[in-house]
């Protein structure tokens, strides 16, 4: 084969490694964070893309997405002094190909939310929290042309709280059966679930109210026959939130 062609073997499994305490936030319970990913591809080869030092891996594992057709890395990504990015890694070339602008100061974090054709345009768009903590915005970026673009933003959203290990507090799924993908996540309180579309605009399908804070990941279950989503409280109780 040309060494000149674009190789597509789909990625097989990717994890943190280089751990280091250069930058110390400590958002995920300890300050321990990574200074580079190893990616083993189905075909056997295995490479390494750097944080560089000016920046760490800050997360607990890297997310394997297939983005328009291709698998990709998607992970964030923070500097030292400008904070969190959300960053696209290449595995054939084993580089970070595209970035979302840094938060803009040290310690001010992001978690993705979910990465799904949410407008319905045929190309992937990945949603993030920005500052789950203080901030709660939603915003959602399409991935074309091997770019990251802006395309929405929703206020009032959280999917963390500082210290968890839980980073899936969302859900994606198809929740007003338009054939196409919608979110769930937290409101910044965590009193509340949202379950939002993006197609044809932006918009809340429901807003459900809790007895208490959500404080672990979302999952999907089987109510009655009938689809579900379930989460823990901090009061020790399981919500289950059906139709």
């Amino acid at each position: 084969m040309d060494g000149s062609q674009p190789v597509t073997a789909p990625i097989a499994r990717a994890w943190l490694a280089q751990p280091t305490a250069r930058y110390r936030h400590g958002v995920l319970g300890d300050t321990i964070e990574a200074g580079s990913i190893v990616v083993e591809r189905s075909d056997g080869r295995i490479g390494t893309v750097s944080s560089g030092a000016n920046a760490v891996f800050e997360d607990l594992s890297p997310r394997i997405a297939t983005l328009n057709g291709v698998d990709r890395i998607v992970v964030v990504k923070s500097y030292l002094e400008r904070g969190s990015s959300l960053a696209i890694i290449d595995a054939d070339t084993m580089k970070i190909i595209a970035e979302t602008p840094p938060i803009g100061h040290a310690h001010a974090w992001l978690n993705p939310a979910g990465i799904a054709d949410f407008e319905g345009r045929g190309s992937a768009q990945i949603a993030i929290v920005r500052q789950p903590h203080v901030v709660g915005v939603l915003e959602l970026w399409s991935w074309r042309d091997q770019m990251l673009k802006k395309v929405a933003e929703v206020p009032d959203v959280s999917n963390h709280f500082i210290g968890a290990r839980a980073l899936g507090m969302s859900w994606t799924a198809d929740f007003d059966a338009d054939g196409h993908p919608d979110l769930a996540v937290p409101s910044l309180d965590r009193r509340s679930l949202r379950l939002i579309a993006f197609a044809p605009k932006v918009r809340d399908i429901a807003r459900v109210s809790l007895p208490a804070r959500i404080v672990t990941n979302i999952g999907s279950i089987d109510f009655r026959g009938h689809p579900g989503l379930v989460a823990g409280l901090e009061d020790g109780r399981l919500a289950v939130i059906h139709e």
